[in-house]
C-alpha cells in the first residue's frame, strides 16, 4: 500500500486492488478512482492535490480528487516504479526500471528524458520548491539535478539542467519539509546529509546493519531511519544543521 497526506489524518492511498481511495476521521472512506491492475507508487501535489500513480505495468496517470483521470506518455520502454512531484503540481519525475528518469509537465502531458543511467531507478525525491532532483540508482549510484531558472521558476529543461553524480549504496532518500536538507540513507550504514544553498556533506555511519528508509518529521526538526534488522534511528536535524554550518561538531 502508498499512503500519502493531504492534511492532519486525511489521507490518499492506493494499494494491489487498484483503487486511490481517500480518508479522514471527518468524513469517513471513499474511492476516488479506481483501475483495473494494482498500484505501484503514486505521489501527491500537497497545493493542488494531484496524484500521479503508476501502476503495476508502468502506465502513467494523473489523477484529481473529484476522479477525474488523465494517462501520461510511457517515459521509456521500461516500467516506471518510482514518482515524484512538485508541491505546485507542475513538474512530475518517473523513474524506471531500465535506469530512465523522466520529467513531465504536467499542464502539457510532455515529457523528457532527463537521465540515462546503470541500474533501475530506486528511489526519486523532489524538493519541496521543485528546484532540485535527487535519484538513488540499484547501480550504487546517487545523481541530483538542477533545473535551469526560468521566468515562472524552476525550469526542468533536460538539455539545461546540471547533474552531479556519486558513488554509494543508496537505499531512500528524502528532503526536508523546507527542503533546506537532502538525507540519504545507504546500504552500508551511513547516512549523508546535503544542505544544497551551502553546497556542504556530512558523512554519518551509523555502526549497523543496512538502512533501507529515511524520513523527517513534519516540522523538519527530527527525521528517522530504519535499518534491515527493524531497528528505528532518530536524528536531531538541528544538530545536523549546525554541523553543516560548521558550528558544532556532528
Amino acid at each position: 500500500m502508498r499512503v500519502q497526506f493531504l492534511a492532519g489524518d486525511d489521507m490518499i492511498w492506493g494499494g494491489n486492488d487498484g483503487r486511490i481511495a481517500r480518508w479522514s476521521s471527518a468524513a469517513g472512506g471513499s474511492t476516488v478512482a479506481a483501475f483495473a491492475q494494482p498500484i505501484a507508487s503514486l505521489a501527491l501535489s500537497p497545493r493542488d492535490h494531484a496524484v500521479a500513480v503508476a501502476l503495476a505495468d508502468g502506465a502513467l496517470s494523473l489523477v484529481t480528487l473529484d476522479g477525474a483521470i488523465r494517462s501520461l506518455p510511457p517515459p521509456s520502454a521500461g516500467r516506471a516504479r518510482v514518482l515524484a512531484i512538485s508541491r505546485d503540481g507542475r513538474w512530475l519525475a518517473a523513474g524506471t526500471s531500465d535506469g530512465v528518469v523522466a520529467i513531465y509537465d504536467t499542464r502539457s502531458g510532455r515529457a523528457s528524458t532527463a537521465l540515462r543511467t546503470s541500474g533501475a531507478i530506486r528511489n526519486i525525491a523532489m524538493s519541496p520548491g521543485g528546484d532540485m532532483i535527487a535519484v538513488a540508482t540499484t547501480a550504487g549510484e546517487v545523481h541530483l539535478a538542477r533545473p535551469a531558472a526560468g521566468a515562472a521558476g524552476p525550469a526542468w529543461d533536460a538539455a539545461r539542467m546540471t547533474w552531479t553524480s556519486f558513488a554509494a549504496q543508496p537505499r531512500d532518500l528524502a528532503f526536508t519539509p523546507t527542503g533546506d536538507l537532502l538525507m540519504i540513507s545507504c546500504g552500508d550504514g551511513v547516512v549523508w546529509f546535503y544542505a544544497p544553498a551551502s553546497n556542504r556533506w556530512l558523512y554519518h555511519p551509523t555502526g549497523v546493519a543496512s538502512i533501507t528508509a529515511i524520513r523527517p518529521a513534519d516540522d523538519g526538526r527530527t527525521a528517522a531511519t530504519g535499518d534491515s534488522a527493524g531497528r528505528l534511528m532518530t536524528f536531531d536535524l538541528a544538530a545536523v544543521r549546525e554541523a553543516l554550518a560548521g558550528r558544532a561538531a556532528p
